[in-house]
């Protein structure tokens, strides 16, 4: 689940956060992760209602069949939105600071190449490959951060303004939710999880999200005491400006900053092949949340190679994000709002005034 939303934000957070909430960014990262906490806790509600069928099912039963359908197929354009973006902006992170000659096409289609094998032999064995690299990576981003603490010339602009202002601590809330889409996932997610491991699965789901949030505003702390709010206002990617100046005298790289952002790659990979695998069973799933394996691997390659040709030509990042901002957002925040608003209610109404069976006559 942590890769359904550890991919989008991390070489742009947190720009936006300081650009809209000023000040108040503080506050502002607080109303965001709070919120995500609540949608994600809703989420996991709407996940147990039908465990056994698909999202798709659930929504054609609970709200009409033509709304169902739509949600699907919208469900399918958002996955496709946020691999395109993910992958066009780690393209040209490598090829900024690291292999600057070398073709756009073959960087992204590593990437996507890694991403597809990893999601090809399904479920557990993803979860495996990104369960084994995620943990190491995160700690080495950390301990690397530490190297940075050092350098932190304004510590001052940490601090969180004692007057709350309601439009920027908003604004900057809004603009930041790029940092955890993706974690509606979680509802297909959920009918892999054994019967007996679910309850455990929620309260892991809630806890590795909470720890999420404090990694990120561990690195809000990094990226605003080591650049200032001017820089970091103008940098395309903070978080590789700033672990650019962690080095390690004697040791036999020393640029230790860049070998995490290289690394960062793990999370990338991951957030992509989350989001192959969420495609092809969006694809081929039936109502009862069956999947060919012929057809899952034909949606997979169909879906890698679709994800690789829009990325090439949407190859302008800073033109891209804009898109994702003013359009994407909105729509998909939208589209998260809604569900719970729609699904719960109804699942309360239906279960408060469903009309309850007559008895039996005697015999």
């Amino acid at each position: 689940m942590v890769a359904s939303y550890l991919g989008v934000g991390i070489f742009q957070f947190p720009r936006e956060l300081a650009t809209f909430g000023g000040p108040d960014a503080c506050w502002s990262y607080l109303l965001l992760t709070t919120g995500y906490f609540l949608l994600i806790y809703l989420f996991l509600k709407i996940a147990a209602i039908d465990p056994e069928h698909s999202f798709g099912h659930l929504t054609s039963d609970l709200l009409t069949p033509l709304l169902g359908f739509s949600i699907r197929w919208f469900r399918i354009g958002v996955h496709l939105l946020l691999a395109v973006v993910v992958v066009a902006n780690f393209g040209q992170v490598l090829r900024t600071y690291f292999l600057m000659g070398t073709p756009q096409w073959a960087l992204e289609g590593a990437l996507v190449g890694t991403a597809l094998y990893a999601a090809w032999y399904g479920t557990a064995v993803l979860g495996r490959t990104l369960e084994t690299g995620f943990v190491p990576t995160l700690l080495a981003s950390l301990l690397i951060g530490l190297l940075v603490i050092g350098r932190m010339r304004f510590a001052w602009a940490i601090l969180p303004s004692s007057h709350i202002a309601v439009r920027p601590t908003l604004l900057g809330a809004y603009h930041s939710a790029y940092l955890f889409i993706g974690f509606e996932m979680l509802v297909q997610l959920y009918r892999h999880v054994r019967v007996d491991q679910r309850r455990a699965a929620v309260r892991w789901a809630l806890s590795l999200y909470s720890a999420t949030a404090a990694f990120f505003a561990f690195g809000f702390v990094l990226v605003m005491g080591t650049e200032g709010p001017a820089a970091l206002m103008q940098a395309q990617w903070p978080p590789v400006s700033a672990l650019r100046l962690a080095n390690l005298r004697g040791f036999f790289i020393n640029k230790l900053g860049l070998l995490v952002v290289v690394v960062w790659g793990l999370f990338t990979m991951g957030f992509v092949a989350v989001r192959f695998w969420c495609l092809s069973h969006d694809l081929t799933e039936t109502g009862d949340g069956r999947v060919s394996s012929t057809y899952y691997h034909l949606a997979l390659v169909a879906t890698a190679l679709t994800t690789l040709l829009i990325s090439q030509l949407l190859s302008n990042v800073v033109v891209l994000v804009h898109l994702f901002q003013v359009w994407g957002l909105p729509i998909i925040l939208g589209y998260l709002l809604a569900m719970p608003m729609l699904i719960l209610p109804t699942v309360w109404l239906r279960n408060r005034f469903r009309p309850r069976l007559a008895p039996s006559p005697p015999h």
